[in-house]
């Protein structure tokens, strides 16, 4: 069960793929191999970020066939205008459909700069249906029933690289792939004329590739040796060969450079199979079928209940979680609650302590009327002492309370929330009153722009915390001179 099928690109669908995008996808019309239906799939830039610039083209089985579990498929992409070539072996299930090698063997960068001589570009999809296992039977079909080759231990291959293929080598990038043709549905020769990875540029690397296995075969034991005939460069070696490990040989044949006088080549593989090792048949039994889809259901409920249980536990994690978070806002939201009440505590006694100021100031009066009154200073020494006493403990208590709210309160504005006006008030505590450590203070009791600080007094500087005298007397006294309008340093603007 074979078959090929070639998609010509051209017009408008090449001009659209040669400006792909990485993950940008094109699918051919709908063919058939024997009655299995078939798609080429193209990404023109790669099918992800890791193979950006890869042209990749996937054979996908669409729509998938009734009745059939599985197949094994050897498929051949090549492409007529680089002469690149690449083959697998693939196993399709109804669950993976589209199969792909990712790779450098065509470059949408090199097809580009074909643009000038290039019309159209031909893939071609050689398709070789191995095996089909159908749901009800176990392998119903295998390509090699019929075929004599159960004795057959022997294979030979002869490649003549001619002239447009050799040149075709010359210019090739690394990991750009071409295949010899295909020999007793099982062999052939690959080769990868700059180097099969970046690290072997310069050398010829070449390949043994199973295309195929015999029937009840799952692996094949091979002795094998590739030669140049031209050059007389050979290489050989055993290999145990499967559908996991098709493919081995030399990464390092020869120098690139050694090829550059001929203008053709011809490249030879003999094959010796040693052994095989036998594969497993299952009897065609419609009870053992159903004892195995069985198996297969239990199987699956197993599975179904392990994540039910992983989710379970999920849930319950978080639901965790989520109380926790609720208990912690709850918690924090009482803490605001208790600085609140504290606060607003605080600034009532700050009030009530404040109502006292008048007296506080007329009892510093009448201290400043003994200190400079001769006469009364000897007769009332004491009471000036009681007064003083009294004063210095309210300052005390005041300034316990100033500090206080202040640590209370919230922390300062940062410099990228200051409004003009609060900068050039700023400004002028910086560069006039030169006593820039009191802005926070000023801003934090509500004076946020020069105009207010017009109506501050001796009573109000002490209300706020300020407690030098000297610091107190440079501050009343700028502040007579806003109330005059004159112009302070470090603005432009006038009060």
């Amino acid at each position: 069960m074979s078959g090929a099928f070639e998609w010509k690109i051209e017009n408008q669908l090449l001009r659209n793929m040669l400006k792909a995008q990485n993950g940008n996808s094109w699918e051919s019309a709908a063919f058939t191999i024997s009655n299995i239906p078939f798609k080429l799939k193209i990404y023109p830039n790669g099918n992800n970020k890791e193979n950006i610039d890869s042209f990749i083209v996937c054979v996908k089985a669409d729509p998938w066939p009734r009745g059939v579990k599985s197949m094994v498929v050897c498929s051949t992409i090549q492409c007529k205008q680089t002469m690149a070539s690449i083959t697998g072996v693939s196993t399709y299930t109804a669950y993976h459909t589209n199969k792909g090698i990712p790779n450098r063997t065509i470059l949408l960068s090199e097809i580009k700069s074909m643009v000038h001589n290039l019309s159209c570009l031909n893939i071609v999809s050689s398709i070789n249906i191995l095996q089909i296992n159908y749901s009800q039977t176990e392998v119903l079909y295998n390509a090699f029933n019929g075929i004599n080759i159960k004795y057959k231990t022997k294979h030979s291959i002869v490649w003549k690289i001619d002239k447009p293929m050799l040149q075709s080598w010359k210019a090739a990038h690394y990991d750009k792939r071409y295949e010899s043709h295909m020999v007793n549905n099982m062999w052939k020769i690959v080769c990868y004329p700059n180097g099969i990875i970046q690290d072997y540029q310069g050398y010829i690397s070449v390949d043994i590739l199973l295309c195929g296995l015999p029937p009840c075969k799952k692996e094949l034991r091979a002795k094998f040796q590739i030669k140049c005939l031209e050059t007389g460069t050979s290489c050989e070696n055993t290999h145990r060969f499967d559908y996991q490990s098709p493919a081995t040989g030399e990464q390092r044949f020869m120098r690139l450079s050694d090829i550059n006088r001929y203008t053709s080549l011809t490249l030879t593989a003999d094959i010796q199979i040693i052994d095989g090792a036998e594969q497993e048949q299952k009897s065609i039994d419609v009870e053992d079928d159903k004892q195995e889809l069985h198996q297969d259901l239990k199987t699956l409920q197993n599975d179904n209940k392990t994540l039910l249980d992983r989710l379970t536990l999920l849930e319950t994690y978080y639901t965790e979680k989520i109380v926790s978070l609720t208990q912690e806002s709850a918690q924090l939201k009482e803490e605001n609650q208790s600085l609140k009440t504290k606060m607003s505590t605080l600034t009532q006694s700050l009030m009530n302590s404040t109502m006292s100021i008048a007296n506080v100031q007329s009892q510093q009066n009448k201290v400043a009327t003994y200190l400079f009154d001769d006469e009364n200073k000897n007769e009332d020494e004491e009471e000036i002492t009681n007064i003083t006493s009294k004063l210095l403990v309210m300052q005390k208590q005041m300034q316990s309370m100033q500090i206080e709210i202040n640590q209370t309160k919230k922390p300062n504005i940062n410099k990228e929330n200051i409004n003009p006006e609060q900068e050039k008030l700023r400004a002028w505590l910086r560069d006039t009153v030169k006593l820039k450590q009191y802005f926070d203070i000023f801003i934090d009791n509500g004076f946020g722009n020069l105009e207010a600080m017009q109506i501050v007094t001796m009573e109000v500087l002490n209300m706020i915390g300020i407690e030098k005298i000297g610091h107190k007397m440079i501050l009343l006294r700028h502040i007579a001179k806003l109330g005059n309008g004159q112009q302070y340093e470090g603005s432009t603007a006038y009060i």
